[in-house]
C-alpha cells in the first residue's frame, strides 16, 4: 500500500490532500488559533465523519477522538527520543522517528510500514509525505500516526537520540 500527503501551505494554515494507492481519498487540516496542536481528518466520501486530534497540554502526546467518540492516545514514549506508543485493541503501535526524516511504524515489534518528507522542489512551501505499508495495514491508522508525527517541533529533525535506525532494507508485504 502507499498513501502519499500533498501539503497546500496556506499563510498561517496547512492542508493535506491525501492519496491512498493513488485516489483522492482523504483530506486533514490545522485547527487555526490554537495554542496546542490540533487537527481534523476526514474521507472525501463523507466529510461529515470527522477525526479530530487534540495535542495534550505540555506534553507531545495526542488525543485522537473519532466521529463515534472513540478515543485513542499516542504517547510520547520517551523525551529524549522522539517515539510514540499507541495501543488499540490487543496490538502495540510504536512510531520510531529517525533521522533525516524517516519514520517506521511497528506493530507488536514487527515493522508494517515506513514513511518519510519528500520536498517539492518546484515549490519549497508544497511537500510530501509517502508511506509504503504491508497491503494488510489499515490505511486511516497509518494516516492518524503519520499526522501524528508530521506534529514534531520544528528543528526536532537530527537533534535527538534515535532508538533505533532506519532499516533501509525494509519492504513492505505485498
Amino acid at each position: 500500500m502507499e498513501i502519499k500527503f500533498r501539503r497546500n501551505n496556506l499563510w498561517l494554515d496547512y492542508k493535506h490532500a491525501i492519496f491512498v494507492d493513488g485516489v483522492l481519498t482523504y483530506r486533514s487540516a490545522r485547527i487555526m488559533f490554537s495554542f496546542l496542536r490540533k487537527l481534523k481528518l476526514w474521507k472525501i466520501t463523507d466529510e461529515d465523519a470527522v477525526i479530530r486530534m487534540h495535542q495534550k497540554a505540555y506534553s507531545w502526546n495526542f488525543k485522537i477522538i473519532f466521529p463515534d467518540d472513540h478515543i485513542l492516545n499516542v504517547s510520547s514514549s520517551r523525551w529524549w527520543y522522539t517515539d510514540f506508543k499507541c495501543i488499540v485493541g490487543p496490538d502495540l503501535y510504536e512510531m520510531i522517528y529517525h533521522r533525516n526524516f524517516y519514520f517506521s511504524l511497528f506493530k507488536n515489534k514487527q515493522q508494517v510500514a515506513a514513511w518519510t518528507f519528500i520536498p517539492d522542489a518546484a515549490d519549497p512551501a508544497l511537500f510530501d509525505y509517502k508511506i509504503l505499508a504491508d497491503h494488510d495495514c489499515d490505511a486511516e491508522l497509518l494516516i492518524i500516526f503519520c499526522l501524528v508525527t508530521y506534529n514534531l517541533p520544528d528543528g526536532a529533525e537530527g537533534n535527538f537520540i534515535q532508538s533505533k535506525k532506519f532499516d533501509e532494507n525494509w519492504r513492505p508485504a505485498m
